[in-house]
Order: structure tokens, then C-alpha cells, then sequence
């Protein structure tokens, strides 16, 4: 959505009211889950607005004829607000704010959002940003939020290599990879969940996808490391909890390049005759990559209790970069 009755520009005097508002209605409609969202009155959005955003942030608002319908405040390289009338949902105004901030912020940005708060998700990892961290935000919300990060130089991997939760927990230690997140990729169902997945009726692949720095770590480096955390000869048995069409060791590339990259790197390892059967790992294009529910990421860092294979194997991982 880009005409002559819109456009984004800097927060101005006479601003406070119109943006508080657009804040108090989009964060009730947003946060219907919240009750500290549902008892927020307009008068104390304008406060902390005045308080604790202007006096800390730049602000950039968006405006359709003139009126304010939607605002950005940035504080550095940290996206501290970005909220849109909900009238003007889905018209690309997130869009049009998240590629003012990475101009803003060329080197990198990082922001918060609700766990709960999916669309917003779909939004920032559709843009690019990679969730690095789980956590709480603060009182008196106290609720479940992700933290995201974007980096320019960001490129990604999806490997299948068994169950995602290890491969995750050891490629997230890799020098140069920035982030990293389990999820589904190769079926033939829109947002499978894992009983689905587990029970084999859609033909996803456990996968981790992998978000690295191609200025310090490089694809070929990523697949040395790849090799190491799976055995490459067993089609769907990675190990005795490991065994399904689910947990098939897969190589899922972006680009003409990685599928270029993968193949030499299979013919190498195959080449050096350091197996007795054949290596049956998969080259496959990536197509749409369905993140896990939350509570799989970083299930192993979290305390989750697992049996994976990838534990019992030996890994070298690169120098850092």
C-alpha cells in the first residue's frame, strides 16, 4: 500500500494525542490475552507515551490523509515500538517501517514481542529477523515474548539430521551462526504440529534452520559440520528414539549455489571411502518452512529431557571467524 494519501515522516509536537491512541486501540486489539492491555486506559497511554517513549525513542509516524495511523519509535539499533491502527492492519505498513528502521539501523536491529502475538512474528521472520532468545517481558506484563534479532549479512541453512532438538542445541554453538530454530519442512500440510508430524500423515522432515554470519562462517564450513551430526548411510533410523520418515537426514538448499555446494561436499565425504554403504542423505529445494511450537526451541537449553543421538557422537566444529 503506497499512494499520495500516505506517507511516514518524523513525530511532531501536536503528535502525542493522535499516536496515544493508536496505541492504546492497537495494543487492546493486539493483546486481548493481557489483562494489564484490557485495563489500560487512553489517559495512561498518553502518559507513558510522553514518558517513557518520546523522552527515550525517535519516532516516525505513519499517516493516511493526514491523520496518524500508525508509528515506529527506535531507540539505536532497538525497535522499542512498532504498532498500526487496527483499521489499517495488513496494509503494509509494517512493511514500509520495518525497511525505514533497517536503513535506520544498517548494522542490525533488535526488538521484543509477545510470544502470543503471531502475526507480528509472521511479520519480523518474514523480514528477515531471527528469534535468538525466549524469555518474560517485564512487569507488570509478565508475560511470555521472543526476542528477535536482523543482521544484513544474515544468510540461512535448514538441515534435517534426526531429532531437531540436538541438532538445534549443537549447531546454535557453531562460531558465526547467529540463530537458530526448529520447525517443519518437505510436506504437504499448511502448519502441521508435531503429533502430526511424529504420526507421519504429512511428510515433514524435523529440521533446524539455521541463520549465520556468511562473513565469518561459510556454507561449506556449515555442511563439514552437518556431516558430523547424523549418520549419512541410515535413511530414517538416526538411533533407537529416532526412527521415522520424520527424522530422515535431509540438506534442504535455498539456491542453485547450495545445491551446488551440497553436492560437491556429498560426493567429497562419499569419495573418502570413510563409509562402507552408500550415503543416502538428501539434497532437497527448500520450500515452506514451518516453525515448532515454542516449546521445542531451545528445548535442550531450557532443561528439556531428551535421547539424542547427536550427543554420542564426536563433533569438530570450526574455528571462529
Amino acid at each position: 500500500m503506497r499512494d499520495a494519501r500516505t506517507s511516514i515522516r518524523r513525530f511532531e509536537e501536536g503528535d502525542e494525542d493522535a499516536v496515544a491512541a493508536v496505541w492504546h486501540r492497537a495494543g487492546r486489539a493486539a493483546y486481548t490475552y493481557l489483562p494489564t492491555w484490557q485495563s489500560f486506559t487512553l489517559d495512561e497511554a498518553g502518559a507513558v507515551f510522553a514518558e517513557a517513549i518520546v523522552a527515550r525513542c525517535d519516532v516516525w509516524v505513519g499517516t493516511l490523509d493526514d491523520r496518524v495511523v500508525a508509528f515506529m519509535a527506535m531507540n539505536g539499533s532497538y525497535m522499542d515500538r512498532l504498532y498500526v491502527d487496527p483499521p489499517q492492519w495488513r496494509q503494509g505498513w509494517g512493511t514500509r517501517f520495518i525497511a525505514l528502521a533497517k536503513s535506520l539501523s544498517p548494522d542490525g536491529i533488535t526488538l521484543h514481542t509477545h510470544r502470543e502475538n503471531h502475526a507480528a512474528r509472521r511479520l519480523y521472520e518474514n523480514h528477515g529477523f531471527d528469534a535468538v532468545a525466549f524469555g518474560v517481558s517485564p512487569p507488570p506484563e509478565s508475560a511470555p515474548d521472543v526476542e528477535y534479532q536482523w543482521r544484513p549479512d544474515v544468510r540461512y541453512a535448514t538441515f534435517g539430521a534426526g531429532c531437531f532438538w540436538g541438532t538445534e542445541h549443537l549447531l546454535r554453538s557453531v562460531p558465526g551462526v547467529v540463530g537458530c530454530r526448529v520447525g517443519y519442512m518437505g510436506g504437504t500440510v499448511d502448519e502441521p504440529t508435531y503429533e502430526l508430524v511424529c504420526g507421519g500423515q504429512t511428510g515433514h522432515v524435523e529440521v533446524a534452520e539455521v541463520a549465520y554470519d556468511a562473513g565469518r562462517i561459510s556454507y561449506e564450513e556449515l555442511l563439514g559440520v552437518f556431516w558430523q551430526l547424523h549418520d549419512p548411510t541410515s535413511y530414517d533410523d538416526q538411533g533407537p528414539f529416532e526412527r521415522g520418515s520424520q527424522y530422515r537426514a535431509v540438506i534442504f538448499v535455498h539456491d542453485s549455489e547450495q545445491a551446488a555446494l551440497a553436492a560437491a561436499s556429498r560426493a567429497a565425504l562419499d569419495a573418502t571411502g570413510a563409509y562402507a554403504a552408500p550415503i543416502r542423505t538428501e539434497i532437497r529445494p527448500a520450500t515452506t518452512f514451518w516453525p515448532a511450537e515454542d516449546y521445542h526451541q531451545r528445548y535442550i537449553a531450557n532443561g528439556g529431557e531428551h535421547h539424542c543421538h547427536v550427543f554420542t557422537r564426536t563433533i569438530s566444529l570450526p574455528a571462529p571467524g
